[in-house]
């Protein structure tokens, strides 16, 4: 009869024993961790538009969006923000800008009227076409089409639902429910296709809510945006993120999109710029409503 060495089968379960104890701990520090937190947020953010010198902009093509001056990108590519634009864009009445609303452009108008906001740090540049029932964004008047290809906006699936609890990941421990709101599809580079995906938790939950929006390509689905409240009551600082629009808006070839935070008191709008497999937000204006 053949013996059984339990003694190298005991050694050969150390190593699983071990590893499921540090899962165990890992998942024990981050539960502590977000139940000790009323928000919890991801996204990334680069300052640079804030940090641009005057000697390194020539001219800046303001970014409208809504009648709303939220920043630029200079004649050499660089992002801006609204404060740091050093008065060389030209938002005045009677320049011309190009407008494009999802579906692609609206064409050339002018600037009908300027005004500022001073309370609500707010620029207005309000065109002369009246676009009171359609989203816009706008930029100065160009050779450029910057919404050439497609993006498409889809009828969400069970498979949506799957992309975005694999996006979640760790997060999927706070509230593990899907309520998929947009799906957009579309060329973004020139590669391969991104499906852009925005959601929110279902139902009511005692562990909180969330809202997300998340890109797939291929068999990857990573966050863009995610915030998390866990308290309910005290969600005032909480956004729900819708998308907007996606176009190239600094002439690389590659679009931008554009994701609005509305928030209880306040309203948002990030221009996100894909680099280093990840969507960083390049330009952010946050104003009160």
């Amino acid at each position: 009869m053949k013996k059984v060495n339990k003694k190298k089968n005991n050694k050969k379960l150390i190593p699983l024993i071990i590893l499921l104890i540090v899962i165990l701990l890992v998942s024990a520090i981050f539960l502590i961790y977000v139940y000790t937190q009323n928000y919890i947020t991801v996204e990334y953010i680069d300052k640079s538009s804030s940090k641009v010198k005057s000697e390194e902009v020539s001219s800046v093509s303001p970014i409208i969006i809504n009648n709303v001056v939220v920043g630029g990108v200079s004649d050499k590519g660089k992002w801006l923000s609204k404060d740091n634009m050093y008065g060389k864009a030209n938002i005045t009445k009677g320049t011309e800008i190009d407008m494009y609303n999802v579906s692609g452009k609206m064409g050339t108008f002018e600037i009908y009227s300027v005004s500022q906001d001073q309370e609500r740090g707010i620029t207005y540049a309000i065109p002369l076409k009246d676009v009171s029932d359609s989203e816009y964004i706008a930029i100065a008047k160009s050779e450029n089409n910057a919404m050439i290809r497609e993006l498409a906006k889809l009828e969400p699936s069970k498979e949506d639902e799957k992309y975005i609890k694999k996006a979640l990941g760790k997060y999927r421990l706070l509230n593990n429910t899907v309520k998929v709101n947009e799906v957009y599809e579309g060329y973004l580079g020139t590669d391969q296709k991104t499906r852009i995906i925005s959601a929110t938790s279902s139902g009511k939950n005692k562990f909180g809510v969330y809202s997300v929006v998340v890109y797939v390509q291929g068999n990857k689905s990573k966050i863009i945006k995610y915030s998390y409240v866990k308290n309910t009551e005290s969600s005032i600082n909480w956004p729900v993120y819708s998308i907007k629009f996606a176009c190239d808006l600094n002439a690389d070839d590659n679009y931008e999109l554009v994701i609005q935070e509305a928030r209880e008191l306040s309203m948002k709008y990030s221009i996100l710029e894909f680099k280093k497999n990840k969507y960083y937000e390049v330009i952010g204006l946050e104003f009160k409503i």
